[in-house]
């Protein structure tokens, strides 16, 4: 859409996105050469060594480790294979943790460098599994770059630099408010942090491969497959209700994070889905697109409710964030984020928007991703919206645990819920609004 078009001016003073005549609502990635095809329709086994419940990261990863191992591995999914939230987001990868990482270091001491070295290992495996598989999967290994939006988390950019550099080992670069335009198109921000070691990728791409391995090690796939019980059964290990029958299975891994429900009801109450929203726009001139991201860095900032964004390959900006905590639609996230894009990048008006969809996010209490066992059910879950590098990694640590190796570091960490969860988050209006408070507060 041009700028000073009649139907440009009609977008910019009703303030709605301006929808590409292609538009559609599904992730940018979902085309037919990165997407994995519909997997054939095969009988269930009578009985396996490993069940794996839930087809993304965790459970392709973990059944690659175990056939490596030399177990036997059935995935099964309640709909297709790689359409929840592994090929639904940003494909930024990178170390860390969501909380607050100088916190979480001063509070968690010598037990959190640990964790935070196994995010740094994390990241190390999903580069190997690109370059070790060969998968083509647009990898670059371009760094990202905070913003802060408020003029008190300077000095908290500061700081971490600090830590970074002096401490973690991490290649980190402080650039002041007056020094952002080399950086990043929007001027909006008080300063920004630029950590080196991050990268980017194609999470369809990326997830086809890692699929591809899995079902060339020997494990089996199993589509429109929903478990709805589980129960002990003696000696022989699990006896697995699903939709298309039973599965007597050794052990069992859950690895549904956001979208686990309440045939799982103990792990349920532990985690909470919450929405996670995109919008991708028509392929940007070259010279608006360099001016977005001048080093072709991701980008996002320090508010609660965060906004990142980035640009593809193709041009495309790749723009996200969490637009509210209770639920909504992916029409009313699509006009958030539009506004929300054009607050910090205001040289994209009238920029039509091609593509709008949203997933579920698996948060925790404590927001730090689990591992472990829950009443005989092996899990792994609750990455908090850092699983492109979490979620291989400790589907892969899980996976060699199940074959009799040692335990995710993470399964050390307690899995707590709160009183009178019961897996429908009936409190995130009420959170959302505190977290709204705070980001407008200076």
């Amino acid at each position: 859409m041009s700028r000073g078009t009649p139907a440009f001016r009609e977008a910019r003073s009703r303030k709605v996105a301006p929808l590409g005549s292609e538009y559609t609502e599904a992730p940018v990635w979902w085309s037919d050469e990165a997407m994995p095809p519909s997997l054939p329709v095969v009988p269930l086994p009578s009985e396996t060594d490993v069940l794996i419940v839930g087809s993304g990261y965790t459970g392709v990863s973990a059944a690659c480790e175990l056939h490596a191992r030399g177990r036997q591995a059935t995935v099964v999914d309640k709909g297709r294979v790689g359409r929840g939230a592994s090929t639904r987001n940003a494909g930024i990868v990178h170390p860390g943790v969501k909380p607050n990482l100088l916190r979480f270091l001063k509070k968690r001491g010598a037990f959190g460098r640990a964790l935070y070295d196994e995010t740094v290992r994390a990241f190390e495996y999903v580069e190997s599994t690109i370059s070790d598989r060969k998968i083509d999967c647009d990898y670059s290994l371009a760094g990202h770059i905070q913003l802060a939006a408020k003029r008190s988390h300077v000095s908290m950019l500061r700081e971490l630099n600090r830590v970074c550099n002096d401490e973690l080992g991490e290649p980190s670069r402080f650039i002041p408010a007056e020094d952002l335009r080399a950086e990043s198109g929007s001027t909006g921000y008080h300063g920004g942090l630029v950590m080196e070691r991050s990268g980017t990728l194609d999470p369809a791409k990326y997830y086809t491969g890692m699929l591809n391995s899995a079902r060339q090690s020997g494990a089996e796939f199993h589509e429109h497959t929903h478990v709805t019980r589980i129960e002990h059964h003696g000696s022989a290990g699990l006896l697995v209700y699903t939709s298309r029958g039973t599965i007597v299975a050794k052990d069992v891994l859950v690895a549904t994070d956001g979208y686990t429900d309440d045939a799982l009801r103990g792990l349920q109450r532990r985690i909470v889905p919450i929405g996670s929203y995109a919008i991708a726009t028509e392929p940007l001139a070259e010279d608006l697109a360099r001016a977005v991201s001048p080093n072709g860095r991701s980008q996002m900032d320090t508010k609660n409710f965060l906004l990142a964004w980035r640009v593809l390959p193709d041009r495309t900006l790749l723009f996200g964030g969490r637009t509210s905590f209770r639920p909504t639609t992916v029409q009313i996230a699509r006009e958030h984020l539009y506004q929300s894009m054009l607050d910090v990048l205001p040289q994209l008006a009238g920029v039509s928007i091609v593509s709008a969809w949203g997933g579920m996010v698996g948060f925790t209490f404590d927001r730090l991703p689990h591992a472990g066992r829950h009443r005989g059910v092996t899990y792994a879950m609750g990455y908090c919206g850092s699983g492109v590098a979490l979620a291989p990694y400790i589907g892969f640590r899980t996976g060699a645990w199940l074959a009799g190796g040692k335990p995710p570091l993470f399964a050390q960490l307690a899995f707590r819920t709160a009183p009178l969860y019961r897996g429908r988050p009936w409190f995130l209006r009420s959170v959302g609004w505190y977290y709204q408070l705070k980001d407008r507060v200076p």
